[in-house]
């Protein structure tokens, strides 16, 4: 669902009762993306959607592990020197 900041405002707790059903919504600017909201599955398992954070070079290293993470619900967020560069989900195509 796409929806534009001005409408995301007036809508929002009905915005959040959409994402933790599972509706992935995508927040828009003059029509362009600003913002993605989507259901972190591990909180509707009862479980933590605490990020791990890991270096540029840790997550070379940690590929395959972070594959496995991933796979079974974490996120993940890349850094370089202590900025956050990238965030790693679970495919929202995958199976819950």
């Amino acid at each position: 669902m796409q929806i534009s900041l001005e409408e995301a405002s007036q809508k929002f707790p009905e915005l959040i009762s959409l994402v933790e059903r599972g509706e992935s919504i995508t927040i828009t600017r003059n029509e362009i993306p600003i913002a993605e909201a989507s259901v972190c599955w591990n909180y509707v398992k009862g479980l933590s959607c605490e990020r791990m954070e890991l270096s540029v070079e840790e997550a070379r290293d940690r590929l395959p592990e972070l594959m496995a993470l991933l796979e079974r619900g974490e996120f993940v967020t890349i850094m370089r020197d202590e900025v956050p560069v990238a965030d790693l989900m679970p495919s929202l195509e995958r199976k819950q």
